[in-house]
């Protein structure tokens, strides 16, 4: 998943020091962040355009009602009616589309939200474990058993190729 993505890049330059980590975790969080966030530019559109649309309809409507009025010697609710009534549906199916669909919009960027502060998180208990870890490392060692200790640990932070390959991929939106 991405979180396993983004802690996978950072212990990958784990041995480069603290920099190096928190650049390759930023780089894989901004990457992850565009694949949960690709879908939403079209539910977005539809949140904007719906009641622009509604709206483009209740002119349309009133130019009609309007016109029949013009083109009558006589006024009445009857020769109005179509042209309000045009007016009032599509102003009614632009909310109608527009209200979900700002809904579920808010819903999945909130999901994107608490996702990413999650991935933050994660990331930064992983820096600070990985910087714990080095600074006992030379606090604790002599610099024979320090490089010993550091090659093991670079050996250990190493997946396997098979493993990822084997890993099933979570879907993305």
């Amino acid at each position: 998943g991405p979180i396993a993505a983004i802690l996978y890049s950072g212990l990958q330059k784990a041995d480069r020091g603290r920099d190096s980590v928190e650049k390759a975790i930023a780089t894989a969080g901004t990457i992850e962040m565009s694949f949960l966030e690709r879908g939403l530019i079209w539910i977005s559109s539809v949140t904007t355009i719906a009641p622009l649309m509604g709206f483009l309809g209740t002119v349309s409507g009133m130019i009609n009602a309007f016109d029949a009025i013009a083109a009558s010697e006589q006024v009445n609710a009857k020769l109005v009616a179509s042209g309000i009534s045009e007016a009032l549906i599509t102003t009614a199916t632009g909310l109608i589309v527009a209200i979900p669909a700002t809904i579920g919009y808010n819903y999945f960027v909130s999901s994107i939200d608490r996702f990413v502060i999650e991935m933050e998180e994660t990331s930064a208990e992983l820096i600070e474990d990985r910087v714990a870890q080095a600074q006992a490392l030379l606090r604790d060692q002599p610099p024979q058993a320090l490089r010993a200790a550091t090659t093991a640990s670079r050996k250990s932070l190493r997946l396997p190729r098979q493993t990822l390959a084997s890993t099933p991929a979570a879907p993305r939106c």
